[in-house]
């Protein structure tokens, strides 16, 4: 144990050993015990029913739908088995509202992947019932998963709807990530434009993260600079200040700066826009680089000599 500072071993020593006087070594499993007997295995009619109301859901039939759910459910008393989870999913796909609303009365769980679904569908009817019935429009789909508008920025028109709906751009995940940074990242202008006039907050530390990640270059440059005209925190350090959430889960990994990530990148137009706009070139990202040797880490040599350049710079200015 030499990684162990003294004090550290000084308590180990000082503590009484563990008593395992505790634990019974001569148990037996007792036989008897109803949970052993228990019968934890789907009944062969419950198997043939699940097809049933699946069957049903796909081909719209409701009556058919209500009947097998009945004695599905006599047999199996589990509305959340995946037999009829499986037939809310194919009732979305498949864009039977009537059976979508019938199997939502009937409280059938709902999972983030019947929300996706629906909104890859681009049904506002389905939507409808799922945000006001059994799925709050502004929860996260799951810890890394911001809200659902996220996932209809593409859509102009579903993205309007949305907002008509009340869906909040800056609704976040656990991670981070919201509505906003993702339209900044894979939608059109005109999305980007209409969330922030329903209230997006231009103070988002992973904006111009996100529009650094577009993929179009001469889209990735007019989406930074439109931000930083907007007035997105240059110098701010990726979820450190308004996600500690985020940023503690993924510390380790290297998180910075907009001028960390384009340096990564190897963006160097994006860095001049950046540096133009009065980023940093000394800010250490959370594993303590700056961001002239994230260049250099990623072999990206113009880039860091654009840098290098940059600091010889300030510098001489000093």
């Amino acid at each position: 144990m030499a990684w162990l500072n003294t004090d550290i071993k000084s308590t180990l020593a000082s503590l009484p050993p563990p008593s395992l006087d505790e634990f019974d070594f001569d148990a037996v499993l007792n036989p008897s015990d109803p949970s052993l007997s228990a019968d934890h295995t789907v009944p062969a009619d419950a198997m043939s029913l699940s097809k049933e109301i699946e069957g049903a859901s796909e081909a719209g039939n409701l009556t058919a739908v209500r009947q097998s759910l009945a004695a599905y459910r006599q047999v199996v008393d589990r509305p959340d088995h995946h037999a009829a989870r499986r037939s809310l999913l194919l009732a979305i796909e498949h864009e039977h509202h009537e059976i979508v609303a019938y199997l939502l009365s009937e409280n059938i769980p709902v999972s983030h992947v019947e929300v996706k679904q629906a909104v890859s569908r681009g049904d506002r009817i389905i939507l409808k019932l799922l945000f006001e019935h059994a799925w709050a429009i502004n929860k996260a789909l799951s810890w890394d998963e911001p809200p659902a508008l996220a996932y209809a920025v593409t859509d102009e028109d579903l993205t309007a709807w949305f907002l008509t709906m009340g869906a909040d751009p800056n609704a976040s995940c656990m991670m981070g990530r919201t509505p906003l940074s993702s339209a900044i990242q894979y939608a059109s202008f005109r999305v980007v434009e209409m969330l922030f006039d329903h209230g997006g907050n231009i103070e988002q530390s992973s904006l111009l993260h996100a529009a650094i990640g577009r993929e179009n270059g001469r889209e990735r440059e007019q989406m930074v600079e439109y931000l930083l005209q907007k007035g997105a925190p240059v110098n701010a350090v990726l979820h450190q200040d308004d996600r500690p959430e985020a940023y503690r889960m993924h510390e380790a990994f290297g998180l910075g700066t907009p001028l960390h990530f384009a340096a990564a990148k190897g963006y160097e137009d994006i860095l001049r826009l950046l540096v133009r706009h009065g980023a940093k070139l000394d800010i250490k990202d959370s594993c303590g680089q700056v961001a002239l040797e994230r260049a250099e880490m990623e072999g990206h040599e113009a880039a860091a000599q654009f840098l290098r350049d940059q600091i010889s710079l300030m510098t001489a200015r000093l």
